[in-house]
């Protein structure tokens, strides 16, 4: 029995959602909003449905690629930082964006880069005089306060 030499991976998962997604919005873009009025010119969906096709070649084409290559590997080392984002804005609905920023900074730059204390405590004080200084008092943008720091300043 001969095998495929054509096999889905992991890699093609994304483009078979992107074409559904594009698909979709073709289909909608010409039914319920219009693509082009003879008198008037574009219509509502004239620009997404010419993204939607976009999207449509160059997900049919990374779909093909994706079938002749191999299945992708995925280090743990390549994960810390998304975990560490996605700690962060579970952080930020917790205790809030600037104590969240602080705790992983203090994490990030003492657990996986090594650095001093001295070093870690500089770039913690430059990143906070920028978004406390620049972001908090000069332009008065509220950063979220997370549910424990809303509960304690109300």
């Amino acid at each position: 029995m001969e095998k495929s030499k054509y096999k889905l991976t992991f890699k093609g998962i994304i483009p078979i959602f992107t074409i559904l997604v594009s698909v979709i919005f073709i289909y909608f873009g010409f039914t319920k909003y219009g693509f082009w009025d003879p008198m008037k010119g574009p219509k509502p969906g004239f620009v997404p449905v010419l993204i939607s096709f976009l999207l449509l070649g160059i997900s049919l084409l990374a779909l093909f690629t994706s079938l002749k290559e191999e299945a992708p590997e995925f280090p743990k080392d390549n994960w810390y930082c998304v975990l560490g984002m996605v700690a962060l804005v579970i952080g930020s609905f917790i205790i809030g964006l600037i104590p969240s920023v602080i705790v992983y900074l203090l994490v990030w730059l003492k657990r996986f880069e090594k650095v001093s204390w001295k070093s870690t405590f500089i770039v913690m004080a430059i990143v906070l005089v920028i978004v406390i200084g620049v972001f908090v008092m000069w332009l008065g943008i509220d950063f979220p306060k997370g549910i424990i720091l809303d509960a304690i300043f109300r």
